[in-house]
């Protein structure tokens, strides 16, 4: 398992396989992998990473949708981007929520990035930056720093 970077926090989707990550004015991504629960360590150990649902494989379905006006009007004041993110196990729906920051926290050494509640590792360096290319706040790019701490 990837070292868990210090921002990261509660639950984790460890993607281990990109199955799609397009890119454009609408980019969309859909990742395979695992959801798992931060638990600190105990006696100054490193932290433990704990299966949160009992199955093979989860898909992570993250999509840019352009801002309606009932969103725009939920969101005022916040710099939040439209993006919609699913959680699936198999055809069963488990987890739903549209907005994340603008602003996402990337940790190229262990591949991770915190974006709002959505906390992803990533299996590859490759996964990570093909995530990072393609990725659009709806016709800018998003604004992101880098973190280089790891536990």
């Amino acid at each position: 398992m990837p070292k868990v970077s210090t921002f990261l926090c509660c639950r984790v989707f460890l993607v281990t396989r990109v199955e799609r990550a397009s890119g454009g004015f609408r980019p969309n991504f859909l990742f395979n992998g695992e959801l798992v629960e931060v638990l600190p360590g105990v006696s100054g150990e490193a932290h433990r990473l704990e299966r949160v649902l009992n199955t093979n494989e989860l898909q992570l379905s993250l999509r840019y949708e352009p801002p309606s006006p009932k969103f725009t009007k939920l969101v005022h004041g916040q710099e939040m981007v439209s993006y919609r993110l699913k959680l699936l196990d198999g055809h069963q729906f488990i987890y739903l929520q549209r907005g994340l920051p603008k602003v996402l926290v990337v940790d190229e050494h262990v591949r991770a990035v915190g974006w709002g509640q959505l906390q992803l590792v990533f299996h590859t360096e490759q996964q990570l930056a093909s995530f990072l290319k393609v990725l659009r706040c709806g016709r800018l790019p998003c604004h992101c720093c880098s973190r280089r701490s790891s536990l």
